[in-house]
């Protein structure tokens, strides 16, 4: 089924649009696969950030390995509110091999970032000699072209570098690789409805998508807007009753690991109830969503790790309204011209849909929107966007067309690699949240906790006071304030900003295991116990607080008692060597003589 747009009638337009490209495919995909590595280079020198690389990686001790513990681990337990067990033995593998060398995890996620901006080139190819095999098969040579730059241009946007740079959202690029390939295999047959044999393959692959990460549940429903706008397979009833049959497996994957998501969610505890944002704050969040990825496509400029939300009156800046009726305006026209633009109507529908899990109308963290979350739903409009450029060459000659999607791609290169060099560090990375107005006290106390961090107490103590400045119930800062003063030796001062922060969270066994030192510190022993004891009751198995507790009985001279934490301390965290040399020493003192 063809694409009713346009006809594209190359024979009226002779030699302007049918010319023989010089350059092979084999070249094409070269390029495809150096020109990001250019671009993307400066993540290869990159490191880790305070922006969950932390909890997914510095901090945990799970998935370190290749054993029965760390894949049991990934297959049983959610962590940091996903379940992703694929991911986390894809972690292994590189942690098994590397070690904690950043640049290793940045060069993994840069390949597979190639990987699967090609695929994306190959299975836009595959819809466009799909719906226009005629026109297709007029200019082969000349479609592959435009097909191969226009992923080029994808390839190296601005918009990628959050997912090639950021190592704990590494899962997005094969995930959204092994979803690629379903729709290419899906797209792959040239009768109207796939084979048994391949509709398996398209449910593995879907399978081992969504276990890497559940951003590609929305594809049997994209499937469906092909079906039904691009291979016209609902014109017949019982042709419409098969297409939808076959996607039974896959919804009721989705179903499946929607609900894992909900319950990853709620074990983490960032599932925000829905009632506690009004009813206006969600569909302007989700219109600012909608309309902030084709804006920023268009116009590259001040992106960032972080867009936070805007609080009261702010909800009705001309900036959300403007998205509202940009969103309301594109829904409507696309909905209005579907049959005359069904191309038009299918790719604004498959990006609505994709788009849809990270618009806010279930909240589950304080961002506004994010680069990450244009990367799959983006890729939604190439196939159209290859159909328009050939339906331009039928007026401008071919090697034009060619010539101005390269220009495009080099300021875009130069773009990115600036982008890029903005994830070097934790403190370039909100510093530059920071320069572009973000208004957020998250990005002041991470760039305060990382000084921090590096032993810059005073220069991260001004960044704790903005943070509580723009929000005195941050408790994130509180605790790092608690931290500064315990640094600076200011133990009391410390206890008070850790039990302020309880007031926000009594339940933080973090926070509480903070204050339980610094009441041990300050020799109230009964205090920093209960405290203590409270705080182990909540978390069991911390190792952080088993180390806390660990101290305080060989501080007790309970070296017997002590040794058993220190002990535990290793099977949780077995690259530890704190707690190693901490067991060394209880053992030691433990058999040591008695003095006389």
């Amino acid at each position: 089924m063809n694409f009713p747009i346009s006809e594209l009638n190359y024979a009226k337009r002779g030699r302007a649009f049918i010319v023989e490209t010089k350059l092979s495919s084999k070249l094409w995909l070269l390029v495809l696969a150096l020109v990001p590595l250019l671009v993307f280079f400066p993540v290869c020198n990159n490191g880790f950030v305070n922006w969950d690389d932390a909890g997914n990686l510095l901090e945990n001790f799970q998935y370190r390995g290749l054993g029965w513990p760390q894949v049991s681990w990934a297959w049983t337990h959610s962590h940091v509110g996903e379940y992703r067990p694929l991911a986390w033995i894809m972690y292994s593998i590189q942690y098994t091999f590397w070690g904690l060398d950043p640049r290793a995890y940045h060069v993994v996620g840069l390949c597979w970032h190639i990987a699967t901006t090609v695929m994306l080139a190959f299975c836009a190819l595959r819809i466009v000699q799909r719906c226009c095999p005629e026109q297709f098969a007029q200019n082969p040579r000349a479609v592959k072209a435009i097909t191969l730059i226009t992923a080029l241009v994808f390839q190296v946007h601005p918009l990628r570098t959050e997912v090639v740079a950021w190592v704990s959202i590494q899962s997005y690029l094969p995930s959204t690789f092994f979803f690629l390939l379903a729709v290419f295999l899906y797209f792959g047959s040239s009768i109207q409805a796939p084979s048994k044999r391949r509709l398996v393959a398209i449910y593995l692959c879907f399978l081992v998508s969504l276990l890497f990460k559940v951003i590609s549940m929305p594809l049997p429903l994209v499937l469906l807007i092909a079906d039904y706008y691009v291979l016209g397979r609902f014109k017949e009833r019982e042709s419409a009753k098969k297409a939808i049959l076959e996607k039974i497996p896959l919804f009721a994957l989705s179903l499946l690991f929607g609900l894992l998501a909900v319950w990853a969610k709620q074990e983490a505890g960032s599932l925000e109830a829905t009632a506690e944002s009004s009813l206006w704050s969600r569909i302007a969040q989700a219109s600012y969503g909608l309309a902030f990825f084709p804006i920023k496509t268009l116009l590259p400029i001040q992106l960032r790790a972080l867009y936070s939300q805007p609080e009261g009156t702010e909800w009705t800046s001309p900036l959300l309204l403007a998205s509202f009726i940009f969103a309301v305006s594109a829904t409507g026209v696309s909905a209005h011209f579907h049959k005359r633009w069904p191309a038009v109507t299918a790719t604004w529908l498959a990006y609505l849909i994709l788009l849809f899990p990270n618009l806010g109308v279930i909240k589950s963290n304080f961002a506004l929107t994010a680069d990450r979350y244009g990367y799959l739903p983006m890729m939604a409009a190439l196939p159209l966007s290859i159909y328009l450029l050939c339906i331009c060459a039928r007026r401008v000659s071919f090697e034009k067309i060619v010539g101005l999607l390269l220009l495009v791609v080099i300021p875009l290169g130069v773009l990115s690699w600036r982008q890029s060099e903005t994830w070097h560090s934790s403190f370039t990375l909100w510093a530059n949240v920071i320069a572009q107005g973000d208004k957020s006290p998250e990005a002041r106390n991470n760039i305060g906790g990382d000084l921090l961090d590096h032993g810059r107490a005073d220069e991260a103590y001004p960044y704790f006071l903005e943070a509580l400045r723009l929000k005195p119930t941050h408790i994130k800062s509180l605790d790092n304030l608690g931290l500064y003063y315990f640094q600076k030796g200011n133990t009391p001062q410390a206890a008070r900003q850790f039990s302020q922060a309880l007031q926000q969270d009594p339940g933080n066994a973090r926070i509480l295991g903070h204050l339980a030192v610094s009441f041990l510190q300050m020799g109230n022993t009964e205090a920093g116990w209960k405290t203590l004891q409270r705080a182990l009751r909540i978390q069991p198995s911390d190792p952080d607080l088993l180390s806390y507790r660990g101290l305080a009985l060989a501080q007790d001279k309970q070296f017997e008692a002590a040794a058993r934490d220190f002990s535990q301390v290793l099977e949780l965290r077995p690259t530890d060597e704190n707690a190693r040399r901490n067991l060394a020493n209880a053992l030691e003192q433990q058999r040591a003589p008695s003095p006389p």
